[in-house]
């Protein structure tokens, strides 16, 4: 889709890529919603992957890799052997021992177009993956990284804490985040995720009275739980000078905010308002989103970016007086 955001914000959402018929379907059964709105690049081909920006004289719509304008053309990820479950977390699938699958995971990715994937999880031991990175860097492939984080079973004991409840739970998180940016260090790994759809009642975190199975973590405060997710943000952004973001689900917000987003706007919509609006989310450059919607995304663009302007006079109306 060329429609682009009015806001401060550049947009993650789904997309197509051309090559046939079955190259489409395979490519879209990939897709996790990721091609981004912004300026094609004109010089793709010989980009290497080393640092991705925003654009802000361009009202942050388009994104810049090493200062040249880039758009993504992505699908979700996992390296995994043939009769393998491609199922999150196998991480030891990015080691050197697993370099031939690599390579050939590699060509065909760039035979299709792909300039960026999106991995779900990152391994908290070396293992041996810099050469993972290194195939990927030198495909012109870059990487967005997955943080996982969850209520229950989580790694790194990150479970079962209010992250802002207690300094030192959060400081421990931090630690820990710092240990695996460090781990994974790579020129191309451009942008990283901190959690998945925490938005979705599914994942336990936040939602209305008894809609989470176990009990949300967060109850129905939105704005605590993401504003958490921004200060781990803050040490991808200011400390590794990487892009952060995290990835929303498609779903309505909480009815606590109900009159802080503007009626008609649908489930991702509705949070990317606030986002802007509501909540503290300074370190995240880009909104990001798992949209399922089949071979269309309808209106959501248009509604999106004329949200975003509405939400932006209002802003600069607040700022006057």
């Amino acid at each position: 889709p060329r429609e682009q955001s009015a806001s401060g914000r550049m947009l993650f959402c789904g997309g197509r890529l051309g090559g046939g018929a079955r190259l489409r379907r395979t490519i879209r059964s990939l897709l996790i919603a990721c091609c981004v709105a912004a300026t094609k690049s004109a010089t793709a081909a010989g980009t290497k992957s080393t640092r991705l920006t925003v654009d802000t004289p361009n009202n942050n719509r388009s994104l810049l890799l090493d200062g040249q304008p880039w758009q993504v053309r992505g699908v979700t990820y996992n390296p995994t052997p043939v009769g393998e479950d491609p199922s999150y977390g196998h991480t030891d699938y990015h080691a050197d021992e697993f370099a031939a699958m690599h390579a050939r995971d590699v060509r065909l990715l760039s035979e299709a177009g792909v300039n960026m994937i999106r991995l779900y999880a990152m391994g908290h031991d070396d293992k041996n993956q810099k050469a993972f990175w290194d195939q990927l860097h030198a495909a012109n492939i870059s990487v967005m990284a997955g943080i996982e984080l969850y209520t229950q079973g989580a790694c790194c004991d990150w479970g079962n804490s209010m992250m802002l409840a207690d300094a030192q739970v959060m400081e421990r998180m931090k630690n820990e985040l710092r240990h695996l940016l460090a781990l994974h260090d790579h020129p191309a790994i451009t942008m990283w995720n901190v959690g998945n759809e925490m938005n979705w009642v599914g994942q336990n975190w936040v939602g209305d009275t008894g809609r989470c199975s176990g009990g949300c973590l967060f109850a129905d405060d939105a704005k605590l739980l993401f504003e958490s997710v921004n200060e781990l943000c803050g040490v991808v952004v200011e400390e590794f000078g990487k892009m952060c973001t995290t990835v929303l689900a498609d779903v309505p917000v909480p009815q606590r905010y109900a009159d802080a987003v503007d009626a008609g706007l649908g489930g991702f919509e509705q949070w990317a308002q606030l986002f802007e609006e509501t909540i503290d989310t300074r370190h995240m450059a880009l909104l990001a989103t798992n949209l399922y919607r089949g071979a269309s995304f309808g209106a959501v663009f248009s509604r999106r970016a004329a949200a975003a302007a509405r939400a932006a006079a209002r802003t600069a109306a607040r700022a006057a007086h």
